[in-house]
């Protein structure tokens, strides 16, 4: 499998989880309030995946923290 692919795989998952922990966190217990947050935050995760999987921000990044 493309390395890339999985890269973007990984961030788009992380960045939906986030979304799901923050929205529990920070929202009323609404469930339709916490999935319009989890949607907008995976409508945002799929764009930054792809610049970071396909355009080396996940060389820059990973060269900032060292590794």
């Amino acid at each position: 499998m493309d390395e890339r692919l999985v890269r973007f795989g990984i961030f788009f998952f992380a960045a939906v989880i986030a979304a799901d922990l923050a929205a529990a966190l920070l929202f009323p217990p609404d469930p339709f309030s916490q999935l319009y947050f989890v949607g907008v935050a995976a409508a945002v995760a799929v764009p930054l995946g792809y610049l970071f999987a396909y355009h080396g921000g996940y060389e820059r990044l990973s060269g900032l923290l060292g590794r």
